[in-house]
């Protein structure tokens, strides 16, 4: 799973008639968001010991993501920001409740773009032990 550069211009816009001529979320959009974070999080498991939540499989077709699995992307992203140090004010989606709008795909997909580069950053720079630290091990021929 790699990553896929973010949308972070997620808009409301209007023709000239006055139909709905802005952005509107799909499935692909879901997926890249989720498969992002699961990115960001194998960075985050080389220098943070930490269980992150299971987001699921993609979604199909015909399916939509429900507010418990936006609920998993905020948990998720608040958990990430947290162990490196980045204030991110997690928020709470209720089953037929308000649904997302630009102001908050903005505010995902941003952080999501944020963490990738401090813990890639975070992983580069991580110093190692050139020599192995204890007893070496002999072997005994009888």
């Amino acid at each position: 799973m790699g990553w896929t550069a973010p949308k972070t211009n997620w808009a409301i816009t209007y023709d000239n008639n006055g139909k709905y001529a802005g952005d509107f979320i799909n499935k692909g959009d879901y997926n890249r968001i989720k498969n992002n974070i699961a990115y960001i999080q194998t960075f985050a498991e080389k220098i943070v010991y930490d269980k992150y939540p299971d987001m699921g499989a993609d979604k199909a077709y015909l399916d939509y993501p429900r507010a418990s699995e936006w609920n998993l992307i905020e948990t998720a992203l608040y958990q990430l920001a947290k162990n490196i140090g980045v204030a991110f004010p997690a928020k709470t989606f209720m089953e037929n409740g308000f649904a997302l709008d630009v102001t908050e795909l903005n505010r995902i997909e941003n952080m999501t773009l944020r963490l990738k580069t401090q813990y890639e950053t975070a992983v580069a720079s991580t110093y190692r032990l050139s020599f192995t630290l204890g007893r070496k091990r002999s072997v005994i021929k009888p």
